[in-house]
């Protein structure tokens, strides 16, 4: 599904996969 605005939803999934990831990391750091 690619259309007009799949670029603000493409940057919504990547910034979520960053977040999850992030939230991993601390959870390592803890």
């Amino acid at each position: 599904m690619i259309t007009v605005g799949g670029g603000e939803n493409l940057l919504k999934v990547v910034v979520i996969m960053s977040n999850e990831n992030f939230v991993k990391e601390s959870s390592k750091e803890e």
